[in-house]
Order: structure tokens, then sequence, then C-alpha cells
């Protein structure tokens, strides 16, 4: 890659490229028309009827195709011999075994759910660690005695902003179990650190050191190194380590997410399922005759696009990939690269005077300047 391809985007400079890496990297992918449950462009009601992508129909076909030639099998045996003649006129077994399968589903379904649920809470826990942390350098990073900061310091400021945007890649990789950091979302913003510089010929190799705990290494160097050089006070530094803390803890309960379902719970579940679905032909034969094929195959379907949809929700096998059911993260990163761009391109310092204007008072509250400032003895009531 030229060395213009690897400059960082996060410059801080005016006219920073916002543009996300997707729309080098997968323009083809970007030009297929996305319609998920996170983005509804182009959305019409009836769409959900026909949408495949993200759907468990593809899951459920073989089933379908299954159940219904073994029903047919069953029922014609059933209608043309006597072979069938002994399968009671009951139902008792299907109603049993329907309520506990019933509760089983919901709970498998509720479990994956909750792992995908916990997965974008910490998504957003991660988002306000790095927020906070992003405002407190470019505002907070100042010579105390008001004078100029020095352009060294300046560069190490864009430093920490690009290995803030570097640690929530680094996480959705490790995430991904895409060990490394040869990746084009991040290690243009790792470049400046030397052990992942391009001139260094001894670089760390692929999947022997954990990125994101290296970046909070070098984040808390950072923090340590500005306080030594008197850029922030004692209140600043406690800020910004509780951010690197944060941000650490985030990432060490995403691992949590990575831990897979026990390989007897799922297997159970799909093996009793499999063997109640055989079992449906008999219970409901003598009732309903050759209306039990295509009661069967759709009930069977159903059955098992309830399963599946566990399967596509849950974050153990593949946590955060880029499936229709999976969460957007490479959205929710570029959304932080807009935000970090957009504070690294306002003024260091702000001013209230030059930036502020008149404010409005609040629907239905009227308050003046002499009523405020006025002694206890002197306040009207009608100032309340």
């Amino acid at each position: 890659m030229s060395t213009s391809e690897s400059t960082p985007l996060l410059n801080g400079v005016s006219g920073v490229n916002t543009r996300s890496y997707l729309e080098y990297q997968r323009q083809e992918k970007l030009e297929k028309r996305r319609i998920t449950f996170f983005t509804h462009r182009n959305y019409k009601p009836w769409y959900d009827l026909l949408v495949l992508r993200g759907s468990t129909i593809p899951a459920v076909v073989l089933p379908f195709c299954v159940l219904f030639v073994w029903a047919t099998i069953v029922t014609t045996i059933y209608k043309t011999t006597d072979l069938l003649k002994w399968v009671p006129n009951s139902t008792m077994f299907i109603t049993i075994m329907g309520v506990a399968f019933g509760y089983l589903l919901v709970f498998r379904t509720n479990t994956a759910y909750d792992r995908f649920w916990e997965g974008r809470r910490l998504w957003a826990q991660l988002v306000v660690q790095i927020r906070n942390f992003a405002r407190l350098i470019w505002l907070h990073v100042e010579p105390v005695d008001g004078s100029k900061i020095s352009k060294e310091d300046f560069e190490y400021k864009k430093g920490a902003m690009n290995l803030l945007l570097a640690f929530s890649s680094a996480c959705k990789h490790y995430l991904r179990n895409e060990p490394g950091w040869e990746f084009d979302d991040l290690w243009p913003y790792l470049e400046h650190v030397q052990d992942f510089s391009p001139e260094n010929p001894n670089p760390p190799k692929s999947g022997t050191i954990s990125i994101p705990l290296e970046i909070s290494f070098h984040l808390g160097t950072y923090v340590a190194e500005m306080k030594a050089k008197n850029l922030i006070d004692g209140s600043a530094q406690g800020s910004m380590n509780g951010c690197v803390a944060g941000m650490v803890e985030t990432f060490s309960y995403f691992e949590r997410i990575k831990t897979p379902i026990p390989i007897a719970y799922g297997t159970f579940i799909k093996q009793a399922l499999f063997l109640y679905t055989l079992s449906l032909p008999f219970q409901v034969l003598p009732v309903l005759g050759w209306v039990t094929i295509p009661v069967v195959s759709l009930g069977g379907a159903v059955l098992v696009a309830m399963e599946a949809i566990a399967g596509e929700i849950e974050c153990s096998k593949e946590p955060l990939r880029t499936d229709a059911n999976d969460l957007p993260i490479d959205d929710y990163i570029d959304g932080i690269k807009g935000e970090l761009g957009r504070i690294m391109n306002r003024r260091m310092k702000l001013s209230v005077k030059r930036e502020w204007g008149k404010a409005v008072d609040l629907d239905g509250f009227e308050l003046r300047y002499e009523d405020a400032v006025a002694s206890p003895t002197t306040l009207n009531a009608h100032a309340y």
C-alpha cells in the first residue's frame, strides 16, 4: 500500500477525510441494498414477507422438504395399508411434548437474545468511554500557564486520538477472531507507534499479543507523560485514567460473549426436536388424514425456524460479524471516526464570549438579571 493510502484519516486539519474505509474496501458490497433490523433504508411494510437475507427461510428449506417427504410416506402407508392401524387416536403425547418444547425453544431464544443485547450494551459502553476520553484529550491537554501548546505535544494529541479509533477497530477484530493488526481500518492509526511502524524491522507477530491491551498501555503512558509535562492537572489525569480503565474493562467483558453455549445444551435441543418432528405424523394421522402432510411440514418447519433464530442472533460462534442479524459494528466505528474527526477539526480552546449568543428563557419562566442577583432581603416574591 502506498504512503498516501497509509496516512491516518484523523489528521486534525480542516477538510478531514471522513469517508468510511468501507467505501474503499467493500464498495461492491455497499452497492447492494442493505435492509436489516438496524437500518430500514427503503423500508416497505410488506418487504419482510419477501426478504431472504437475514431470514430463517434458507435454514428451514431442507427440514421442510424432509418432513414433507416423511409425512407423505407415513400418511400414504396409513391410508393404503393396514401397517399403521395400531396408531392410537390420541393427541396426548403431542400436547405434553409441545408444551415442553415451547418452553425449551423460548428459553433458548431468550438466552441468545440476551447475549446479543449484551454485545450491543458493551459496545455502547465502549463508545461512551471513547467520547469522554477524546473530549478530555482535545480540550484539557493544554499548558496550565495559558501558553500555546507546542507542535510536538499537538502531534501527541493527534496520535492519542488515532489510538482511540484504533482501540475500537482492534476490539472488533478481536471479537471476530481475527488476530493481528494488519487491517486497513486498524494499522494506519497505529503506525505512529514504534512497535507498529512500517520502519520497525521486528514488528509484533500476528496473534502473539492483544492489540487492544497494547493500545491501552500506550494511552496510559500518554496520560502519565502529559501530567509529567504539566499539561493536565490531577483531576484530568484521574478522569483520563478512568477512561482507560473503563475501555479495558469493556474489552474484558467482550470475552464473556465469546464463551460458547455448552455443546450438550445445543445438541439436546436439536436431537429432541428431530425426534419430535418425526413423531408428529403418528399423532395427528387418525384425526387429520391427508391433511397431515401440510400440517406436519409447516408445523415442523416453524419449530426448526425458532431454533434457527437463536443460532442467528447468538454471539458465541462468530460474534459480531457482518451477517444481516449481527450488530453493525462497522457502522458504529464509522460513527466514532466521524465524531473524532469533528472534535479534531474544532478549536482546542473554546470561548463562551466569542461563540455563545443570548440565551432564551425557558417556557413559562422569565428570569431577570436584577432578580437573580438580588439579596434575600430585597428579592420579591414574584421572582419565584
